[in-house]
């Protein structure tokens, strides 16, 4: 098994529990408990790479990468659900012309 390979799986199995919990607690607009999961898991293995031992535990690190990731995630449902918001119509627009 590849060093990265192996890397990944460990951190994945690490984290898993801390996985369930936190995508459970929070809320992103759109998304399931399901789907934030899976965001998570998928962006744990985009950055298992950068993980480095002299700098913190496993655990440390995961939890840091998916606490960023569901900030990001919660900060860009905000935007969509602005920019829904931001479209106006007048109901001139909807009048019919005669």
């Amino acid at each position: 098994m590849e060093k990265n390979e192996k890397l990944i799986r460990d951190l994945l199995k690490l984290a898993e529990s801390d996985i369930v919990a936190k995508s459970k607690s929070y809320y992103v607009v759109g998304m399931t408990y399901e789907d934030l999961a899976q965001e998570l898991r998928t962006k744990l293995i985009e950055v298992a790479d950068r993980y480095d031992e002299s700098r913190g535990s496993m655990r440390t690190f995961a939890h840091i990468v998916m606490w960023n990731h569901i900030k990001d995630l919660i900060k860009k449902s905000k935007r969509e659900k602005r920019k829904i918001d931001s479209y106006h119509l007048s109901l001139t627009d909807f009048e019919r012309k005669v």
